[in-house]
């Protein structure tokens, strides 16, 4: 053994005996997203033991086909469970699990809060694993000058207790009636075995600075079809409708507008039969990386180093403007950072990904 690899395999010989395994993990979808990357590495290292995941029923969802878990732990903690009420729901329910190793991915003020009143009124008492070596933890990487990016703190802490991340993209279980639900309804539409693009143009409505604009994502398609021969299916949620509706409008025979027609598990076998997908920064953006496509994420307000989308094959684009990065919900510069994005642009970053010869 390369003497580099005895502590992991030493740390990952102390857990051994491991049985049942609580990941807790609330929000928000694309972290949600990203994080099911470091599950898998988690359910590699564990295959005998029982993984329950602990999430908010807002993306139950995205589990509801996926196998590796034995039970989802639903506390609606931000809705019908806030306050006290949802503090001893919550406690009741992760205390029934008798769990032997527990991970924080969520590792914020409020879960660590939750954390350390199980730890304080427990006789028998899980080894948590969080992302600082402090209370109520007993397992935690070192701490570093800057915070890792927010998957690769999970994956650190997955290190702590000997387990190494190989996997590159988000996995989400998706069932065979899924795959086949999204060949009819390409087929509907004559698309079957036609050569696609997938476009995510919305966000959701309190993010709107997000959006990279109908009339780009319009003249994108309109290139993606005359240089590429790609159609562009457009897909989007409840919020995104108009923009939807507006983007298919603007570029007629480029386009199908699938926006209402999907929900958030049919975006991954839509990615998979695409050849490329251009999205903004938002959820479906982070859910579509578990296609593993060639991505396109248009930033604007939001930090292209935070929020890319983990998968090889992912590309983050951002104007070079003063005021990038700004995590506003409201623009005093006539979004500009959107505005100096140019079609151009996305299509040399698809040359980069070799989209383009």
């Amino acid at each position: 053994m390369n003497p580099s690899e005895e502590p992991q395999a030493k740390r990952k010989q102390a857990f051994g005996s491991v049985k049942r395994i609580l990941v807790v993990k609330w929000s928000a979808m694309g972290d949600v997203a990203m994080a099911t990357a470091v599950m898998e590495d988690l359910r590699h290292a564990f295959p005998e033991a029982t993984i329950d995941l602990n999430a908010l029923p807002a993306y139950a969802g995205l589990f509801a086909e996926d196998d590796r878990f034995g039970r989802l732990v639903l506390v609606d903690l931000k809705g019908e469970d806030r306050g006290w009420r949802g503090i001893r729901k919550w406690l009741g329910e992760v205390k029934s699990g008798n769990y032997d190793l527990v991970f924080d991915f969520q590792s914020n003020d409020r879960s660590r809060f939750l954390f350390a009143l199980w730890r304080l009124s427990s006789f028998r008492v899980p080894v948590f694993v969080g992302h600082h070596k402090r209370f109520p933890y007993k397992v935690a990487p070192p701490k570093q000058k800057r915070p890792p990016r927010g998957v690769d703190g999970l994956r650190r802490m997955l290190a702590e207790v000997g387990i190494e991340s190989t996997t590159p993209c988000p996995v989400i279980g998706i069932s065979k009636e899924r795959e086949n639900k999204m060949d009819d309804l390409l087929a509907a539409e004559n698309l079957e075995g036609a050569r696609l693009a997938l476009l995510c143009p919305g966000s959701q409505a309190g993010g709107y600075l997000k959006r990279w604009g109908a009339e780009r994502y319009a003249a994108l398609a309109g290139r993606l079809q005359s240089e590429l021969g790609l159609r562009s299916v457009i897909v989007g949620g409840p919020d995104e409708v108009e923009e939807c509706a507006k983007v298919h409008e603007l570029s007629k025979q480029a386009t199908i507008n699938f926006c209402g027609l999907t929900e958030a598990l049919d975006l991954i076998p839509l990615g998979k039969r695409a050849e490329v997908v251009v999205a903004n920064d938002t959820g479906p953006a982070h859910l579509l990386a578990a296609a593993d496509k060639p991505m396109v994420c248009i930033c604007g307000p939001t930090d292209p180093v935070r929020v890319k989308p983990i998968c090889s094959r992912v590309e983050t684009l951002q104007a070079d403007v003063e005021c990038r990065s700004c995590y506003l919900k409201e623009c005093p510069n006539e979004h500009i950072c959107m505005e100096e994005l140019t079609v151009d642009m996305v299509m040399e970053s698809l040359r980069r990904l070799q989209v383009i010869g």
